[in-house]
């Protein structure tokens, strides 16, 4: 079976600094796959290489065995292929429903339709998703009232609204309690399962990286430094190296890897 992203010779310079070089990697269709490394490896650096908000010195990108290598934003979510943002930005002044219906309108097309009226179309579907999510005691709440958990619960329900084949999520965890994140990437894994959808993660919390994904890519200065599994990351030792001894990987009685 193809892999859904495949990314080849990635290259990215801001003047003599490499911030992406010579990257290559594949997702799977399914996959949940962590990709991380120390402060300034560059990973969000091939997020937006990947999405089309950098350009890229030199590589291709493939989606779905088509290259996609240099197409704005707008076409690359177009062919599915959506995001999630270290920092969530919904529409504050909305309530949670609305930004989620806001969010289907888009996917529909029907942005500049002047009829039905927009708070009339796709609630229900709206309420449903903010269900799958937790978030149908709040779908009425103004987003400006949301704890930051919550925030992080509607970004994601606004990224599955478009109905994602790939779906990159850049520090999906970040700023939430440690039951919070556990709860959203439990969710995160279940939509995966449910949906077939594949998800590509940054993320610093090594409990969850490990706790969860697939396969995990390290980069470091911006060059892939290992790529496997989570035993076999952690039995790297350059990887041990750059992360001064301190990655732990779940060990269940049996002596596995928790999945």
């Amino acid at each position: 079976m193809n892999p859904v992203l495949e990314v080849k010779g990635l290259n990215k310079a801001y003047g003599g600094v490499h911030a992406v070089q010579d990257v290559s990697f594949n997702v799977s269709q399914g996959e949940l796959r962590a990709l991380i490394g120390p402060n300034g490896a560059g990973k969000t650096t091939c997020f937006n290489l990947l999405n089309g908000q950098l350009q890229a010195d030199s590589g291709q990108v493939f989606f779905q065995g088509r290259e996609i290598t240099g197409l704005p934003p707008r076409k690359v979510w177009r062919l599915g292929l959506g995001r999630t943002f270290q920092i969530a930005a919904p529409f504050a002044s909305m309530r949670v429903v609305e930004n989620l219906q806001m969010a289907l309108i888009s996917h529909h097309g029907r942005l500049r339709q002047l009829w039905p009226r927009a708070d009339r179309l796709y609630r229900d579907q709206a309420l449903s998703l903010l269900t799958q999510l937790g978030l149908e005691e709040v779908a009425e709440c103004t987003c400006g009232t949301l704890a930051y958990g919550d925030l992080k619960r509607l970004e994601l329900a606004v990224a599955l609204a478009h109905d994602p084949v790939l779906l990159l999520m850049d520090e999906p965890t970040a700023g939430m309690a440690p039951e919070e994140r556990e709860g959203l990437m439990e969710q995160v894994v279940r939509l995966v399962r449910e949906r077939g959808m594949s998800v590509l993660f940054t993320e610093h919390d090594m409990s969850v990286v490990f706790g969860n994904a697939d396969r995990i890519l390290v980069l470091d200065q911006g060059q892939v430094l290992a790529d496997g599994t989570a035993r076999q990351v952690q039995d790297h030792s350059a990887v041990q190296q750059v992360y001064l001894g301190s990655l732990e990987v779940p060990i269940d009685p049996d002596g596995q890897e928790e999945s």
